[in-house]
C-alpha cells in the first residue's frame, strides 16, 4: 500500500492511496480519511494502530443482493453472507429488504431481520408485509428507518421458526439501504 500524497486539516489528514489501509497500515491520527486513486472506496481511521481503518461507501444508498439461495433449518437466526453490508458511517438510513422465500411448512415458519453486524444500530420504525403468497413460496418484505451509531456492517438473517423446517431464502433478493 503506498501513500500517494496527503493534506494535513487542523489535526487531521486526507490521504490519496493506492489499497486498502487496514491491510497494508498506515500512520495517522484518529478522523483521518483515505481514498482509493479510482476513487471508488473511502476509508476512516477510527483507532490508534496503524491498520485501524475501516471502508466507507462515499455513496448515499447501497444496494445488496443474494448470489445464490440460502438455506437454513436452525431455530436461531443466521446472517446472509451476501446481505452483509459494507461499513456504514453514523446516521439514519431509510432500509428496504425484498426477500423470495421457499418453505414448505408454510409462511409461520419464515422470520427474517435485519440486525447489527460490527455497528451500533438504533431501531426506529420497521414494518413488514407478505408481497405475493403462492405455497410454497413466499416474497417478504420489510422497510423502516434505523439509526447507526457507529461504524461498522449491518446484515439480514433469516431463521426457520420451527427446528428442523427448511427454509430457502432465493437468489435475487435485495437490501437497499440509504443515508437520509
Amino acid at each position: 500500500m503506498a501513500n500517494l500524497g496527503s493534506i494535513t486539516l487542523n489535526e487531521i489528514q486526507i490521504f490519496e492511496v493506492d489499497a486498502d489501509p487496514s491491510m497494508g497500515g498506515l500512520a495517522a491520527p484518529t478522523g483521518s480519511m483515505a481514498i482509493l486513486t479510482d476513487g471508488s472506496k473511502m476509508f476512516l481511521k477510527y483507532g490508534e494502530g496503524d491498520t485501524a481503518w475501516n471502508a466507507v461507501s462515499p455513496d448515499s444508498k447501497h444496494s445488496y443482493y443474494t448470489t445464490s439461495n440460502v438455506s437454513t433449518s436452525a431455530n436461531s437466526y443466521s446472517n446472509v453472507s451476501d446481505l452483509i453490508t459494507d461499513d456504514l458511517v453514523p446516521g439514519i438510513y431509510k432500509f428496504d429488504f425484498t426477500g423470495k422465500f421457499t418453505s414448505n411448512s408454510g409462511l409461520n415458519d419464515i422470520k427474517v431481520k435485519i440486525a447489527a453486524n460490527t455497528a451500533s444500530v438504533t431501531m426506529l420504525q420497521g414494518s413488514g408485509s407478505i408481497i405475493t403468497k403462492d405455497d410454497p413460496t413466499f416474497v417478504v418484505l420489510i422497510y423502516g428507518f434505523l439509526q447507526v451509531t457507529s461504524i461498522g456492517t449491518l446484515v439480514i438473517q433469516i431463521k426457520s421458526n420451527t427446528e428442523n423446517h427448511s427454509i430457502t431464502l432465493n437468489e435475487y433478493s435485495l437490501l437497499t439501504l440509504e443515508k437520509v
